[in-house]
């Protein structure tokens, strides 16, 4: 887990990136400079709403959401794990970061997680 975090935060702007579990709990972190335990109680909030609203939508299937603001955007994926949350600064790459999140979250799901 820790290894994929640090992969991830090696994409240019990416300021950090979590796990988190649906109730806001963080199940592991590597995001120097971010207060992690706000970041992934803010994150769980919204995505418990989004997730509750969209099946009234009638979408299908959740796989993810992006935040953006002026000076950050917050993109977030459902792994097996929890919720990765990705935090970066505005002017980092979408393209790119997408990228190296789906590589993240396949990484992440493909863990063997032993007792």
């Amino acid at each position: 887990m820790q290894e994929t975090l640090e992969q991830l935060n090696q994409t240019p702007g990416v300021l950090g990136s979590l796990i988190v579990g649906e109730d806001g709990i963080i199940v592991h972190a590597h995001a120097p400079g971010l207060d992690a335990d706000t970041v992934g109680a803010i994150a769980s909030a919204i995505l418990n709403t989004v997730k509750k609203s969209i099946p009234r939508m009638g979408a299908g299937a959740f796989r993810g959401l992006m935040i953006e603001t002026v000076e950050k955007k917050m993109l977030c994926h459902p792994t097996r794990l929890g919720y990765l949350v990705t935090v970066a600064a505005g002017p980092a790459t979408l393209g790119l970061l997408r990228m190296e999140i789906a590589t993240a979250v396949y990484r992440l799901n493909s863990l063997k997680i032993t007792s």
